[in-house]
């Protein structure tokens, strides 16, 4: 696999993620 798209694939699950927390931090209060 080519390193740069690898990095861009780890950028966008480590947005998702955050999204997903920040989701989940609004929820819960």
């Amino acid at each position: 696999m080519d390193q740069k798209v690898y990095w861009e694939i780890s950028g966008d699950m480590l947005t998702y993620v955050a999204l997903a927390v920040n989701a989940t931090d609004a929820r819960d209060v």
